[in-house]
């Protein structure tokens, strides 16, 4: 009800008068409705693919968002530290024996 009033639907009403129940409303002018389901054997996923449903019919686009669970990424590992522009290098401790060798 609050997304077709959002959407600017008047005269907003429920008939329960069918084996199904109908959101019976006013859309630009022509009277429309939209048929749903009585029982909550849909799923947990219901309600919102009915929205969807009826905003589909309507071809208008979500107005009323459902605030975003923001989720951090879970770190594995430290991250190593950025290597240095310049580093030191050991001597060779095996310079001299390799000298000896080849000369």
């Amino acid at each position: 009800m609050e997304e077709l009033e959002a959407h600017g639907a008047t005269e907003i009403g429920v008939d329960w008068s069918h084996p199904h129940p109908r959101v019976c409303f006013r859309w630009r002018g022509a009277k429309m409705f939209y048929v749903t389901s009585a029982s909550p054997s849909d799923g947990v996923r219901g309600r919102e693919n009915a929205l969807t449903s009826l905003r589909r019919m309507l071809g208008v686009k979500r107005i009323i968002k459902k605030a975003a669970v923001v989720r951090e990424r879970k770190r594995r590992m430290e991250r190593p530290a950025a290597l240095p522009d310049t580093f030191t290098v050991a001597p060779d401790p095996w310079r001299q024996l390799r000298r000896d060798e080849h000369g």
